[in-house]
């Protein structure tokens, strides 16, 4: 089973933990996302900075780190330009985004 995370959300338990096989009850969203063949994040750019044990960082590169080491596809939404996300996240992870992602860009109207 495959879920979507959204990106603020990324540091909160992961709900589905004691029905899901094999995964510990204190999972959190991002020791999920770092695990599933297929991770889905929505809204990558509104996360805060995780924090663990004082020091903080950006939860997504641990994503993308372990989509880059397995080679799994990688699956986003985003309102941010490449401009924004290159300058939030830095040229190497964006270089790694660009490796594990295709853009499909959506225009015209919301259909929220």
């Amino acid at each position: 089973m495959t879920v979507a995370i959204h990106a603020d959300e990324l540091s909160k338990p992961y709900d589905l933990a004691l029905r899901t096989a094999g995964y510990d009850v204190h999972t959190t969203n991002l020791d999920y996302l770092t695990r599933t063949a297929y991770p889905i994040i929505d809204e990558l750019g509104v996360e805060p900075l995780v924090n663990d044990y004082g020091e903080k960082y950006e939860g997504f590169n641990r994503v993308i780190n372990a989509a880059g080491r397995y080679l799994r596809p990688l699956f986003i939404s985003t309102n941010l330009t490449r401009e924004q996300l290159l300058r939030r996240y830095g040229e190497r992870t964006f270089d790694r985004l660009t490796r594990l992602c295709r853009p499909v860009r959506f225009e015209g109207e919301s259909l929220r």
